[in-house]
């Protein structure tokens, strides 16, 4: 009995860290503001078998087309990923006061920042 305890004791602790190891999961927006002008875009990212993934939609430049993230990491504090099809990157920061990702997205020598929330743009 002492054995099953300590069993399922160990498969809740571990399912939780688990969870908490995911917050980034799901769909998130955000504008960046740009010298050419403010573009929304889509950041989507899943989990695939422990391992997150996701892809990037410019909604005012290229609706539609899904440019893929690479090197996705995230935990209760910080999302960072990679976009090489652009040469681009973002690294935030969780923001618990707004519940939103805010943080940097750097394309070539350019730094924008970029505060991503939950759910998709307004129409």
């Amino acid at each position: 009995m002492r054995l099953f305890v300590a069993a399922l004791f160990l498969f809740f602790m571990s399912a939780n860290a688990f969870a908490q190891t995911q917050p980034a999961v799901g769909e998130w927006y955000g504008v960046v503001d740009t010298h050419e002008g403010a573009f929304t875009v889509v950041v989507r990212i899943t989990d695939s078998n422990g391992t997150l993934v996701g892809s990037l939609e410019s909604v005012d430049q290229a609706p539609g087309q899904m440019i893929p993230l690479s090197a996705v990491q995230a935990d209760n504090n910080s999302l960072s990923f990679l976009i090489p099809a652009i040469g681009a990157s973002y690294q935030g920061e969780w923001s618990p006061a707004t519940e939103r990702w805010i943080g940097k997205f750097t394309q070539q020598s350019f730094v924008f920042t970029l505060e991503l929330q939950r759910g998709t743009p307004p129409a």
